[in-house]
């Protein structure tokens, strides 16, 4: 089992319908430029439950997506804007401010190392919808972006070593929201103890920046395991210790666990995380938890792909903040690809929060929000494909 970089044709999971082309032709260089039309139902625009407000909202999202795979090296890459009309809040209307980008790249520099680069980026009035952690701090500008570069190095048959680095940027414009900066840096030394199995120590280092607080810094030694239970089954699991230093000292408990199975007509995948890092626009730090599922059917009928993914996170704070939130996500979508350049697309987003605490030591006060949220639309697409 030799470690790689991962580099996957997946689309990550966006709020509303897919607004990426979900069916990319094969090819050294693939662009897809695409115009989703989609009328949107949603019973909670405010993202609070004491002021609740519904309304239909026209979506027109000019997109881009582009596939470039050689021996070498591989861009898998998109990006899209909405424009949002409302039928009764009109003061909402809004171009731009809706925005996704995704990247995923690798690049081949030797026969045994390869580097990576990613970046997920979204920008969204609504707060749970742009927030990296899924928490919402109500309906206010709000953008996150996340740099994730990686390097993978096969030093021997059966043993590798990666390092991987992020940078996760949060902004919110809401009146006593927290905007944040996160550091990562981590290490992974992996050795094959049998062909399905692989041991791994590693660490982790994070410096949190937190508008209005001291930074934080937490420090993780890894230890984990990686078990092909079948051809098409791999299971997981790392953790350790946390220590955390600032504002307040203590240690802690970091961990992942996932279950990935590959199917004949797609992909099935559970997975626990568990961290200090930030809720959202309500700041921190905060030890967050979170189970998450994803299903993905893409061969099971000709031009259909259905997708199926909840989550539920918890967020405690580590300090004084009083941060206690516990929030759930629904997305469900299904893309038909009616001739080569039109599909249909319909999705249902459901979003559940709860929360112990009335206001922040920031004086942001937390509501709790149930939101259905239904798309229908058509979206045109026209593949153009360079050997």
């Amino acid at each position: 089992m030799m470690a790689r970089a991962q580099f996957t044709d997946d689309v990550p999971i966006f709020s509303g319908p897919g607004f990426f082309a979900t069916s990319v032709p094969r090819g050294p260089f693939v662009i897809i430029p695409t115009l989703t039309l989609a009328e949107e139902y949603n019973d909670n625009i405010f993202l609070d439950n004491t002021r609740r407000r519904s309304d239909f909202i026209t979506h027109a999202s000019p997109g881009l997506r582009v596939a470039i795979e050689n021996p070498g090296y591989g861009i898998n890459a998109g990006y899209f804007f909405t424009a949002e009309k409302y039928a009764q809040q009109t003061q909402l209307d809004s171009l731009f401010r809706t925005q996704g980008l995704f990247a995923d790249t690798r690049w081949l520099v030797t026969p045994l190392v390869t580097l990576t680069l990613g970046d997920i980026l979204t920008a969204s009035d609504s707060t749970n919808a742009a927030s990296a952690q899924g928490i919402s701090t109500g309906r206010t500008r709000a953008v996150s972006n996340t740099v994730s570069p990686g390097l993978a190095w096969q030093l021997t048959p059966r043993t590798s070593f990666q390092l991987l680095a992020s940078y996760t940027l949060e902004r919110f414009d809401g009146v006593n929201t927290r905007d944040s900066d996160s550091y990562r840096l981590g290490g992974n030394l992996n050795y094959d103890l049998t062909r399905r199995l692989r041991g791994t120590v590693g660490y982790e280092a994070v410096y949190l920046d937190i508008q209005g607080q001291a930074g934080t810094t937490t420090h993780t030694p890894r230890a984990g395991l990686t078990y092909q239970i079948s051809p098409s089954l791999t299971g997981s699991v790392s953790g350790g210790p946390t220590f955390v230093t600032g504002s307040d000292n203590r240690v802690s408990g970091s961990g992942t666990a996932s279950l990935v199975q590959r199917l004949e007509f797609g992909s099935a995948s559970l997975t626990y995380d568990r961290s200090i890092t930030v809720a959202g626009g309500l700041g921190g730090p905060t030890e967050n938890q979170t189970v998450g599922a994803a299903v993905r059917v893409t061969t099971l009928v000709k031009g259909l792909a259905l997708e199926f993914a909840p989550s539920y996170t918890t967020a405690t704070s580590v300090g004084s903040e009083g941060i206690d939130v516990r929030a759930f996500r629904l997305v469900l979508r299904a893309n038909y690809q009616i001739t080569p350049w039109m599909g249909l697309l319909t999705s249902y987003n459901f979003f559940h929060q709860r929360t112990d605490t009335t206001t922040t030591a920031a004086g942001l006060t937390v509501n709790d929000v149930d939101q259905n949220r239904v798309f229908l639309g058509l979206q045109f697409g026209f593949p153009i494909k360079r050997d």
